[in-house]
């Protein structure tokens, strides 16, 4: 597989103000032990990203 890392964030609404956001969550990697023919699974590997990394 190619992308196997993924950075992810949740979409979250105020509940008082009706403003959206988004919340960090972390960087997942494909677990290929879990995975099989009709499911993916990811696994989180870390709750930090630096963005200095993308470059």
């Amino acid at each position: 597989m190619g992308w196997n890392k993924r950075v992810v964030f949740a979409k979250i609404k105020d509940p008082i103000f009706a403003k959206i956001a988004y919340k960090f969550i972390g960087v997942f990697s494909f677990d290929n032990v879990k995975s099989n023919q009709s499911k993916i699974y990811y696994k989180r590997i870390s709750d930090t990203f630096q963005l200095n990394q993308l470059t």
